[in-house]
C-alpha cells in the first residue's frame, strides 16, 4: 500500500482526537440550530442525535466497505476538509430552509423539520463513520494488532472531552464564525500533518481549499454586520436588532419590517412583544381579584413586558420577579417603553435570578400569590413546573389564603382527547394538593389553585371596582362574562372527569399529552400508534429481546455478538438521559453543567478503555457478562439514590461511562480475534445503533408513556437477559 509505512501512528491519533472534537462540536450546534429554527424540543432532539447515530453506522459499516479500494490517507484528508466545509453550509441550510419551508407564526411542520434535518447529516455523518473505520483499521494494522484500536477509541475520547468542556465558554464568547473557523483551523492542522507526510499534489489542492476557507472566515468573525445578517436568516421578515448567546441559550430581539413592534425570542421561540398588555391584563387580574389581601407576590418568568406593571396596581408591599436569565432582562432594557422600565425599576420590585424550583427549595418567604408564567410542558424541561411536587413545593410557600396560578396552551372551540387529557394531568396534579382548582377557559386555560377560592362574578367585579384598577381590556362587562359563561363550566367538568394519569415529577404525562396534541395535527395515525404502545407493558420488550437470545443459542458466538454489544450502549445512553431529566428535576437547568455531565461520561470511557487495556488474560465471554452485570448493579443503587439523595449525580455518569469503555475493548477483542482485522467497524457500528435507539425511544417513548422507575428497571432487564445467556452459551 501506497505511502503505508510512513505514516507515523501519532498523526493518526491526533487526526482521532480532531475527529472527538469535531463530532461533539458539529452534533452539538446540529442540535442546537435545529431547536431554533424549528421550534424543537426532546422529540425533535432526540430524532436528531438518532439521525446521527444510525447514518455514522451506516459509514462505519456499509460505506466503509465500498471505499476499501482508496488509499486509506487519501479519505481521512478528504474527511477533514468535508467536514470543515460541511458545518457551515448546514447550519445555513437549515436557516434557509425555515424560510423556505415554513410560515411565520404557524407550528412547524414535522416531517419538513425532520426532512431537513435528515438531509444535512446524509451528507455528514456516513463520512464520519467511514473516517473510524478506514483510519482505526489503517493504525491497527502500523501496530500490527488489533489490540491497538482501543488507543484509537481512547483518542477520539478526548476529543470529545476536550469539546465538552470548551464548547460553552467559545459559544458565549464569540459568533458562528467563530465555531466555524475553531473547527476548520483544528482540521487544517491534521490535514497539514498527513499532508507533509504522505506528500502528494492531490492533498495540496485540498490544503488550499481549507486556507480559502479558513481566511473566509477569519474575516466573518470580525465583521460584525456579515455576522448579524447570517443569525437574521432565522427570523423572516424581521430585522435583527440583538443578538445574545447566554448560559441558557440564545436570545434575540427583532422587528417586523413596518412596524415599531419588538419581538423577544430564546432559543427561537417567541417569548413575546415589547408590550402585551391584553393578555397580561387577563392572568394578573383574574389571578389577584380572588384574593382578599395582597401583600407579597411571587412572579415566576416572563413578567417584563406587562406583568409586573399589572401587579404594581395592587396595593402590594413587595413583589419577587423571578427570572431565570440576567441577559433577557438586559436585553428587554433596551427596548420596553417608558412605564414597562419603570415597573421593573419599582422598589417594591426584587429581580431574582434563579431557577424557580431551586428558589422555592431553598427560601422561607410566604406569598399572597405565586403567578407562573412558563412556556408549556412541551418539553421534559418545562414540565417539572407543572408538576404535583412542584405544586406542593409552591404551596409551602403560599400563606393561609393564597393563590398559585399557572396556564397552559388550550384551543377554546375544540376539545380533543389529547387536548382534554393534557389539561386533566395538570389539574389533577394541582387536586393533589389544593382543596379548590378552577380552570378558567381564555385563549389559554388559566388554573387558580387555592384551598379558600371564591370565584362568585358579583364579588371579583366588587372588589374590581373598589380597587379602582384602570384597565384597556379587562373590564367588569368581561369579568362577568368570563366567570359565568357555559365554557368555564364545560370544561371544568371535561378535566375534572378524564380518567388520566397526574403529572409527576418522574411521570411526565402532560409531556406526553402534549406531544400527542402536538403529532395529531400532522400525522394522526402515528398518534394512534404511540397510543397503541403506550398500552403495552415495557416487559413486553424485554420478551422480544429474550425470544431473539434463544434463537441464536445454537448460532455461532461471532454472530450474535454485534447484537449483544449494542445493549450496553442502548443502556449507556439511556442511563445518560435519565441522568439529565432527573438533574433537570433535582437541580433546575442543566446549563451549567452540561459539560461536566458529558466531561464526566467520557472520562468514564476513556478509563474503562485504560483499565481494560491493563487486564493481561486472555479477554473471554465471562467478561462481557461482567460488564452486564455491573449494569444491572448500577441501574439498582441509582433507583435507590433517587429514593434517598440525588448528590452523588457525577458519579453515575462517570461509573457508567466505565462500563462502557470496558464493553467496547472486551467486545472488540472477542469479534477480532482469529484474523477479523478487516472488521473493526462492525462493532462500533452495532455500538452506535444501540446508542440510536436509546436516543429515540428513551425520551419519546418510554419516560412519557412508563415513567423513570419502569424504565429503569426495563434497563435492569435489557442487561439481566445477556448476563443470563453468556453464563450458559458455551462457545
Amino acid at each position: 500500500m501506497l505511502g503505508f509505512k510512513k505514516i507515523d501512528a501519532k498523526l493518526l491519533l491526533f487526526a482521532f482526537f480532531v475527529l472527538g472534537f469535531s463530532c461533539l462540536t458539529v452534533q452539538t450546534l446540529i442540535i442546537q440550530e435545529a431547536i431554533i429554527s424549528f421550534l424543537g424540543n426532546e422529540l425533535l432532539s432526540a430524532l436528531v442525535l438518532g439521525f446521527w447515530l444510525v447514518l455514522v453506522a451506516f459509514g462505519s459499516w456499509w460505506l466503509a466497505k465500498k471505499l476499501e479500494c482508496f488509499e486509506p490517507v487519501e479519505i481521512l484528508i478528504f474527511a477533514h476538509v468535508f467536514i470543515s466545509f460541511s458545518l457551515p453550509l448546514g447550519i445555513l441550510f437549515l436557516r434557509l430552509a425555515k424560510n423556505l419551508f415554513l410560515i411565520n407564526g404557524q407550528m412547524p411542520d414535522f416531517l419538513v423539520a425532520l426532512g431537513a434535518i435528515f438531509f444535512i447529516l446524509l451528507f455528514f455523518c456516513p463520512i464520519l463513520g467511514v473516517f473510524w473505520t478506514i483510519g482505526s483499521r489503517l493504525y491497527c494494522r502500523i501496530k500490527n494488532s488489533s489490540a491497538a484500536l482501543t488507543k484509537v477509541y481512547f483518542w477520539e475520547t478526548l476529543g470529545y472531552i476536550f469539546a465538552g468542556l470548551i464548547f460553552s465558554p467559545l459559544l458565549l464568547a464569540t459568533n458562528d464564525f467563530f465555531l466555524f473557523l475553531f473547527i476548520a483551523v483544528l482540521n487544517f492542522i491534521s490535514v497539514l500533518f498527513l499532508s507533509l507526510r504522505f506528500g502528494r499534489k492531490m492533498n495540496r489542492f485540498k490544503v488550499a481549499l481549507l486556507v480559502l476557507l479558513i481566511f473566509f472566515l477569519g474575516t466573518a468573525v470580525f465583521n460584525k454586520n456579515l455576522a448579524d445578517k447570517f443569525v437574521g436568516l432565522r427570523f423572516k421578515n424581521q430585522i435583527l436588532l440583538q443578538n445574545i448567546n447566554s448560559k441558557y441559550g440564545n436570545l434575540a430581539a427583532t422587528q417586523w419590517f413596518g412596524s415599531k413592534q419588538v419581538n423577544f425570542f430564546q432559543n427561537g421561540a417567541l417569548l413575546g412583544s415589547d408590550e402585551e398588555r391584553e393578555f397580561n391584563e387577563q392572568i394578573v387580574h383574574l389571578s389577584l381579584l380572588p384574593i382578599p389581601e395582597i401583600k407579597k407576590v411571587l412572579l415566576i418568568g416572563q413578567g417584563f413586558n406587562g406583568a409586573l406593571s399589572e401587579i404594581l396596581k395592587y396595593p402590594v408591599e413587595k413583589v419577587d420577579y423571578l427570572e431565570l436569565d440576567p441577559k433577557l432582562i438586559e436585553l428587554a432594557r433596551k427596548y420596553l417603553s417608558s412605564d414597562l422600565q419603570n415597573a421593573l425599576k419599582d422598589e417594591r420590585v426584587e429581580i431574582i435570578f434563579q431557577d424557580s424550583r431551586y428558589f422555592l427549595n431553598h427560601s422561607r418567604g410566604k406569598f399572597d400569590a405565586i403567578i407562573l408564567k412558563s412556556p408549556p410542558p412541551s418539553s421534559l424541561l418545562f414540565s417539572r413546573f407543572f408538576t404535583q411536587e412542584f405544586f406542593k413545593l409552591a404551596k409551602e410557600h403560599l400563606s393561609k389564603d393564597g393563590l398559585l396560578s399557572i396556564y397552559v396552551s388550550f384551543s377554546p372551540d375544540y376539545f380533543s382527547p389529547e387536548l382534554v387529557n393534557f389539561s386533566a394531568s395538570v389539574y389533577q396534579a394541582l387536586k393533589q394538593n389544593f382543596f379548590q382548582v378552577k380552570v378558567v377557559p381564555l385563549s389559554v386555560n388559566l388554573f387558580l389553585a387555592s384551598d379558600s377560592l371564591d370565584l362568585e362574578k358579583e364579588k371579583i367585579v366588587s372588589r374590581f371596582n373598589s380597587l379602582g384598577l384602570k384597565t384597556d381590556f379587562t373590564t367588569p362587562q368581561w369579568l362577568i362574562y368570563h366567570l359565568g359563561n357555559d365554557r368555564l363550566k364545560q370544561i371544568n367538568q371535561l378535566v375534572s372527569a378524564a380518567p388520566t394519569m397526574f403529572n409527576r415529577d418522574f411521570y411526565p404525562s402532560a409531556y406526553l399529552f402534549y406531544n400527542l396534541f402536538y403529532l395529531k395535527q400532522f400525522y394522526p395515525c402515528l398518534t394512534g400508534l404511540f397510543s397503541f404502545l403506550g398500552h403495552l407493558s415495557p416487559f413486553c420488550f424485554l420478551l422480544f429481546v429474550a425470544l431473539f437470545l434463544l434463537f441464536c443459542f445454537k448460532k455461532p458466538f461471532e454472530k450474535t455478538l454485534p447484537f449483544l454489544t449494542a445493549l450496553p450502549d442502548f443502556t449507556l445512553l439511556g442511563l445518560e438521559i435519565i441522568f439529565i431529566f432527573c438533574f433537570q428535576i433535582f437541580y433546575g437547568y442543566l446549563y451549567y453543567y452540561l459539560a461536566l455531565f458529558i466531561a464526566s461520561i467520557m472520562v468514564g470511557l476513556a478509563l474503562g478503555v485504560l483499565g481494560a487495556r491493563k487486564i493481561k488474560t486472555e479477554v473471554k465471554k465471562r467478561h462481557l457478562s461482567l460488564i452486564f452485570l455491573g449494569f444491572i448493579v448500577l441501574e439498582l443503587v441509582f433507583v435507590v439514590c433517587l429514593r434517598v439523595s440525588f448528590k452523588l449525580w457525577l458519579v453515575f455518569p462517570l461509573l457508567s461511562g466505565v462500563l462502557a469503555g470496558l464493553e467496547f475493548v472486551f467486545a472488540n477483542s472477542l469479534y477480532l480475534r482469529d484474523g477479523r482485522e478487516q472488521k473493526t467497524g462492525v462493532i462500533y457500528a452495532a455500538d452506535l445503533i444501540g446508542a440510536c435507539l436509546a436516543a429515540v425511544l428513551i425520551p419519546l417513548f418510554f419516560i412519557p408513556f412508563f415513567g423513570v422507575y419502569q424504565t429503569l428497571f426495563f434497563l435492569v432487564g435489557l442487561n439481566f437477559l445477556p448476563f443470563i445467556w453468556l453464563n450458559f452459551k458455551k462457545v
